[in-house]
């Protein structure tokens, strides 16, 4: 997410002023998009071997192992890929809105108003706080 973001920041952020603080639902929607696309293809293969554990016949049953081993003496290894498609155009929305949301909340946390009840770095009131 955060390479994606940092490189299609200029790309993508419109800032009036050029500051680079401006939140950009734009800049977070693609980095968000492309982490929900990879976090699909590198959990398409469990997702595979869970649906053949879900479907098969229970009498066959062999565990996990065995459904890896079929599915690379029958199918091969593309077997693990099937569904990736779908997969990924299910997951990269919602994990686009899932970022876009999260830096909206950040950014708006890091704000003055909030920024002093939130955001706090160092401990600069007194609540009785006795450090050793």
């Amino acid at each position: 997410y955060e390479n994606v973001k940092r490189r299609v920041k200029p790309h993508l952020a419109f800032s009036k002023n050029g500051d680079q603080d401006v939140f950009s639902p734009q800049v977070h929607s693609v980095a968000g998009g492309c982490a929900g696309a990879v976090a699909a293809v590198c959990s398409n293969p469990l997702d595979v071997v869970k649906t053949r554990l879900q479907t098969q016949d229970i009498r066959v049953s062999g565990g996990a192992r065995q459904v890896v081993r079929n599915l690379l003496s029958k199918e091969g290894p593309s077997a693990f890929l099937k569904g990736v498609g779908a997969r990924i155009l299910y997951q990269s929305p919602g994990a686009a809105v899932c970022w876009v949301t999260y830096e909206y909340c950040k950014h708006m946390l890091e704000r003055p108003m909030f920024g002093e009840m939130f955001m706090d770095d160092h401990d600069d009131h007194d609540h009785d706080h006795h450090h050793h």
